[in-house]
């Protein structure tokens, strides 16, 4: 009897063993002090939000305006309102001005990450996704396709993309560990290339704050990628971008607005500045993590396209 008792309770300390590891296995959230967990994430997207702000700022008291390139950025997002450097809506360009600087730097790293070939040290990202693309998918296919009971298989192809998007985004185009710490050389080159494109827009009046907003840009690159590219793919289901375009309509559960505008029916995008953050967003389940930042006309228009490369990044 007592051999009977002392089995029994060894067959259930081995099931319940068995369940933990399952629930491990096949849970992919991340708990509440984990530096992955959405809650942080969210944090971390607002901080980036309000250090772009700060970035791109067009303060009178700070900055001289290049008007020709203004009236170009305008006419590349459909922007209904006129610029003049006399007159004109701060929030409106400066939030054009940060839509064009999030997009250049992500379609940047997008091509970069495309080619795998060269020195390896250079190119660890684009080799590490292009392996998890093509691992994924056989892990995902065998799951599928091969006959089994066990609940863990079809997790593995979601965990393996978690694991491989927690390494980019702790890694990911961080600084080169040779004799010396050396800046990563996309991330270096993309910082020269933003610095001449604010030059070229704006001109700070003061040299302090003109050192001071520059140091700032090799750090708001590799957020700006991290975030969008790399730590959104960590989530289950991976988290979402998606940029509105001028004409618009003015959707409150979708954007950042006052509640309270009586012409909120009857208003428009202008330009949008920070792009809604959600999950799911072409089902019925889906989730608004952080509303769209945007600039409101007043005239519903047709939706503009500017031909460029936006959207959603999964």
């Amino acid at each position: 009897m007592g051999e009977l008792i002392a089995k029994n309770k060894s067959l259930r300390n081995e099931a319940a063993k068995y369940s933990s590891e399952l629930g491990r296995a096949t849970n992919f959230e991340f708990g509440d002090h984990d530096s992955n967990n959405i809650n942080q994430l969210l944090n971390d997207i607002k901080q980036l939000k309000n250090d772009l702000e700060y970035f791109c700022t067009l303060r009178k008291s700070y900055t001289e305006i290049n008007e020709e390139s203004m009236k170009m950025l305008a006419k590349q997002y459909g922007c209904s309102s006129e610029f003049s450097v006399k007159t004109f809506n701060r929030n409106l360009f400066q939030g054009l001005l940060q839509r064009h600087i999030i997009e250049f730097i992500l379609n940047s790293a997008e091509e970069y990450l495309k080619f795998e070939e060269g020195d390896d040290s250079e190119h660890f990202e684009a080799k590490i996704i292009s392996a998890e693309t093509k691992l994924h998918y056989c892990a995902n296919s065998i799951s599928k396709y091969r006959v089994g009971t066990d609940k863990v298989s079809s997790a593995i192809p979601t965990k393996l993309r978690q694991s491989v998007y927690i390494l980019l985004s702790n890694r990911g185009f961080s600084q080169i560990n040779h004799m010396d710490k050396v800046e990563h050389p996309f991330i270096a080159n993309l910082t020269k290339k933003i610095i001449n494109k604010m030059n070229n827009i704006r001109t700070m009046k003061d040299s302090v704050k003109n050192k001071e907003i520059e140091s700032m840009t090799t750090e708001i690159i590799r957020r700006i990628i991290v975030i969008f590219l790399f730590r959104f793919k960590v989530q289950e289901p991976a988290v979402q971008s998606h940029w509105f375009q001028c004409g618009n309509k003015i959707e409150p559960e979708f954007m950042d607005v006052p509640l309270s505008d009586e012409d909120l029916k009857n208003a428009s995008v202008d330009a949008c500045s920070f792009p809604l953050i959600a999950t799911n967003l072409d089902k019925k389940d889906y989730k608004v993590i952080l509303k769209a930042s945007i600039v409101k006309a007043n005239v519903v228009k047709e939706a503009y396209s500017s031909g460029g490369s936006y959207g959603v990044y999964t």
